[in-house]
């Protein structure tokens, strides 16, 4: 496989420790920071009253589907982008082609 420059390298060259807690040290202060609005903005709604205590918890359920179906919307169009880019490598002659997991066989497709 060709290379353009280092960087395209970070996530598969090094030690795998190393390169999961550099990744995850970033979602983990970013799950903490939500986490902590969603604190501070149930306090500041329990401060307004019950009845707005009890229609924050009635719509969480919502809020938290609308939220998953958004994340996984995102994560489905950056796998599409992702394939798109790898594809046009291989056809413009920058990779060589490794068939995986993550490309359909047309044998499996056509049914």
């Amino acid at each position: 496989m060709k290379t353009e420059n280092h960087h395209e390298n970070e996530l598969t060259v090094g030690p795998i420790g190393r390169t999961l807690a550099r990744l995850t040290t970033y979602m983990t202060f970013g799950l903490f920071a939500a986490i902590a609005f969603n604190l501070v903005d149930t306090w500041f709604v329990a401060k307004l009253g019950t009845n707005e205590l009890g229609a924050m918890g009635f719509i969480f359920p919502v809020v938290m589907i609308i939220s998953s179906v958004a994340i996984g919307l995102g994560i489905g169009a950056s796998t599409l982008v992702a394939r798109a880019d790898e594809l046009r490598r291989i056809l413009n002659g920058k990779e060589d082609f490794v068939p995986s997991a993550y490309w359909p066989r047309p044998d499996i497709c056509a049914g």
